[in-house]
């Protein structure tokens, strides 16, 4: 099956070998209009009602190029042993062309490392186990309509820059020792910022630290 994104405006008419071979299933079933016909008997039933083209996917996909840019990743489903919840949940950073499907999602913008030191704090972490839909066998669902619920605070420019050096650290090592480091690193730069006590941090941290479950 071949189609193309409406938001990419292509003239199938400078296509004509891939237009006969469209053409060659019959126009009613690939035009959007929703409606059925009769043929040879048979019911055929059109895609859906849209103002899209016989030829073009039903949804626009003008975010295509979204995939080509930088950005911050997570699966949809996150699983991991009750007994073991340290520095969970996760999110991932990439600058290479990757295409995820619909079990994964990503996020495109500006501050995105900031965002990514943010989202994988002791502060990030603590929302996420306040927030999203827990499931009973040790994970969270973090479907858009919880993670748009998290909030990210706009720190000093300082600050900022001090978490995004700490994040390049982070990405260009594999060592998982220097990477705790740096993780716990970034935790105390935002627990400063925002003026967390020790006894506060404690508390946080033995949340977090206990199997997922929401009182």
């Amino acid at each position: 099956m071949i189609a193309t994104f409406p938001s990419l405006k292509i003239d199938i008419e400078k296509y004509p070998a891939i237009k006969k071979h469209l053409l060659s299933f019959g126009i009613k079933r690939l035009e959007q209009t929703g409606k059925e016909y009769k043929v040879n008997d048979e019911t055929i039933k059109a895609r859906k009602k849209t103002t899209n083209k016989w030829f073009e996917t039903q949804d626009s996909i003008s975010y295509w190029d979204d995939f080509s840019k930088q950005k911050i990743l997570w699966a949809e489903t996150m699983r991991i042993r009750k007994e073991n919840v340290e520095r969970f949940p996760r999110f991932s950073y990439t600058t290479k062309p990757f295409y995820a499907d619909k079990t994964c999602f990503i996020a495109v913008g500006k501050d995105l490392k900031y965002i990514l030191a943010f989202l994988n704090s002791t502060i990030g972490r603590y929302q996420f186990s306040q927030t999203v839909s827990m499931m009973d066998n040790g994970g969270y669902l973090m479907q858009k309509i919880y993670v748009e619920q998290i909030k990210i605070y706009e720190l000093d420019e300082k600050i900022k820059i001090q978490l995004v050096k700490l994040v390049d650290s982070l990405l260009e090592i594999a060592n998982d020792k220097l990477a705790e480091d740096l993780e716990n690193q970034i935790d105390i730069v935002i627990f400063k910022a925002f003026g967390i006590e020790t006894h506060e941090q404690k508390y946080l941290k033995e949340i977090l630290s206990k199997p997922l479950e929401r009182g």
